[in-house]
């Protein structure tokens, strides 16, 4: 009798179902890092704790400020202005606060943070004053001495509560601002609007 051994040759199958769309059933799963859905089987969502960074070199949306305190990019530091984002703190050149200046040259302080409510003065006539009120709530500034005021009331909610005596040229930038206006103007030309929803007291349009 012969016999005939016959060799038997283990195998693996390495098999790769990325691509794959095939049918599914109770009866009938999906291999593992599958699931059903809808008859067919699909890839699972990847775990959020295994997500990957679409660019890792890029900034996070959060990531704090390096330097608070330091100058913004879009910050006009230098223009001797003290508008928009601009205070004593982050741009001394523009924003020295006029309480405390001894008014060489241009000063200036912030109202703060949009929805603040402030008061601001500019009380010596050797100061020509600019003051932010940008996103104010209530915004107040009083101007005397005969110097100048350039106040911002950009988007403030009430930027109408400007006083401007004593001569003081004064301008008021009141674009996207709810209310804005002089309570008080005198000594000079009075009250003017102007384009570009500017309105001035005791001097002429920019």
């Amino acid at each position: 009798m012969t016999i005939i051994a016959l060799g038997v040759t283990g195998c693996s199958v390495d098999a790769n179902f990325d691509d794959s769309n095939f049918r599914c059933s109770v009866d009938e799963p999906c291999p593992s890092g599958f699931e059903c859905v809808a008859d067919r089987c699909t890839r699972s969502p990847m775990d959020a704790a295994t997500s990957v960074d679409a660019d890792p070199n890029a900034p996070d949306a959060n990531a704090p400020d390096a330097d608070p305190n330091a100058p913004d990019a879009n910050l006009s530091c230098g223009d001797g202005m003290c508008l928009g984002d601009e205070t004593p703190t982050n741009c001394p050149a523009d924003c020295t606060a006029c309480s405390s200046a001894g008014c060489g040259g241009p000063c200036g302080e912030s109202c703060g943070a949009p929805g603040a409510t402030c008061s601001l003065t500019c009380p010596k006539a050797s100061c020509p004053c600019t003051f932010s009120c940008v996103e104010a709530l209530d915004c107040n500034v009083t101007c005397s001495g005969g110097g100048s005021c350039d106040v911002d009331c950009t988007n403030a909610t009430a930027c109408n509560g400007q006083s401007c005596v004593g001569g003081t040229e004064c301008l008021l930038r009141c674009s996207g601002a709810g209310s804005c206006d002089f309570q008080n103007c005198t000594g000079g030309s009075g009250i003017m609007s102007c384009a570009n929803d500017i309105v001035v007291c005791n001097r002429a349009c920019p």
